[in-house]
């Protein structure tokens, strides 16, 4: 990911404290709070805004919904809820062999997170970056792709 990204990491120690440690160019920051509650509404409000590597933890995947041209889409369950979602998922070195395929994941994360929540867009919850992997976890829409949708009818109405 570019070097402007900040990673979070989030931990628990043993004293009960929870900590957000933050990661920009090599210098750290940190939160903390004894409050599990303020701790989740930090953790919901941040993750949008930051690079995370707890995917595998967070993330159960179910099965391949879809594939493209830099990334496999795949149903996921959130462990602990009941809440699925659609996560795309680019591999760093797949993303290195296309001329400008990291420059279009950055414009994507970075389109993404400028639309927001909205109910006419795709919603995108957090992005996660592993040691080989980026995933962008983004609402589930269930029905299809939509490009094949369309492309099965030969006119379209209104």
């Amino acid at each position: 990911m570019p070097l402007d990204y900040v990673k979070a990491l989030w931990r628990k120690n043993k004293k009960g404290l929870h900590i957000i440690i933050f990661i920009k160019l090599g210098k750290t920051f940190q939160i903390s709070t004894k409050n599990p509650v303020i701790f989740n509404i930090w953790q919901e409000v941040l993750r949008k805004h930051v690079l995370v590597s707890d995917f595998h933890k967070e993330y159960k995947v179910e099965k391949q919904i879809g594939i493209g041209n830099f990334a496999r889409v795949y149903y996921a369950k959130r462990s602990g809820t009941d809440n699925y979602y659609a996560v795309k998922a680019f591999t760093k070195e797949d993303l290195a062999e296309y001329d400008k395929g990291i420059e279009a994941l950055y414009n994507e994360i970075k389109i993404m997170r400028i639309l927001g929540k909205s109910e006419h867009c795709l919603n995108f919850f957090e992005i996660h970056e592993t040691k080989n992997s980026v995933y962008m976890v983004i609402e589930n829409c269930p029905g299809g792709e939509l490009l094949k949708k369309m492309s099965s009818k030969s006119k379209h109405g209104e």
